[in-house]
């Protein structure tokens, strides 16, 4: 089989948006094996260099672009539209969507055919010009006010996660509110910046020590809590399943039961 040099201009100005079947066939010389020497093997070497140069410019083209995408609620009306990078990720959609939801609701999931990861991107999701997606929204179970650090503040939506035995919470700022136990057995809520490990309080906001089910509405405190400031918060249930524990007696820990607890 011989090997001829591909051309890489053509006078006929269609091939600038459609390549004709025979680049196309030339181009499939390019992905086979040479055997012997060739006295094109050097021009060979030199097009394939070229043509991978050529697909990573269209893969970086291509990523950069932008896509449309529709986002509907279940009756079928259009929520808003964004255009987004095909990179981005699912949950990039679900942050626009969660900036004009109704009060005290949170983004549920997202549906296109099926309900959609939040880490994978809208490329990998087969999401393309155009496509329609479809939001439902859950009610949420908290809303807080008055926290100092008010990324804080804001509405907690119950999470499909469980940390010693209680739902996880989390606000759209990317702040859960979750159980945690030391390991000496003293139990807390916290405040914390979701995805920090739950052993480390260097992403601890706020913390009430309790053993309730459901987080207190007040008594938070920022002891040994790097990132709180200010006014401690206040939680107000917005549904009676998770209606808040009161404030347990002795909500502040004293200092001398922080020192015996261990991370």
């Amino acid at each position: 089989m011989s090997y001829h040099a591909l051309p890489m201009e053509t006078s006929n100005p269609a091939m600038e948006e459609v390549p004709n079947l025979e680049v196309l066939e030339q181009l499939e010389l390019l992905a086979r094996p040479m055997k012997g020497a060739m006295p094109l093997r050097k021009e060979i070497t030199l097009m394939r260099e070229k043509v991978l140069d050529l697909a990573r410019r269209i893969k970086e083209t291509k990523d950069s672009e932008l896509v449309e995408v529709h986002v509907q609620l279940l009756s079928g009306t259009i929520l808003g539209s964004w255009a987004l990078p095909r990179q981005s990720k699912v949950s990039d959609v679900m942050d626009r969507v969660s900036d004009i939801a109704e009060e005290g609701k949170a983004v549920s999931k997202l549906v296109f055919g099926d309900i959609l990861d939040e880490d994978s991107t809208l490329e990998g999701c087969g999401i393309d010009e155009g496509d329609v997606l479809t939001v439902t929204f859950q009610p949420c179970a908290f809303r807080v006010t008055g926290a100092g650090a008010m990324e804080v503040n804001g509405y907690y939506a119950k999470s499909e996660r469980v940390q010693n035995g209680a739902p996880v919470f989390i606000n759209k700022n990317g702040i859960i509110l979750f159980k945690y136990i030391m390991r000496r057995g003293t139990p807390y809520w916290y405040f914390t910046k979701d995805g920090h490990p739950a052993d480390d309080s260097k992403g601890d906001y706020y913390r009430v020590q309790t053993d309730a089910a459901s987080p207190p509405t007040d008594g938070w405190n920022t002891k040994s809590c790097p990132l709180g400031t200010g006014t401690c918060p206040a939680v107000q249930p917005m549904d009676v399943e998770y209606k808040p524990s009161p404030p347990p007696n002795g909500a502040v820990a004293t200092d001398e039961a922080d020192n015996l607890d261990l991370f």
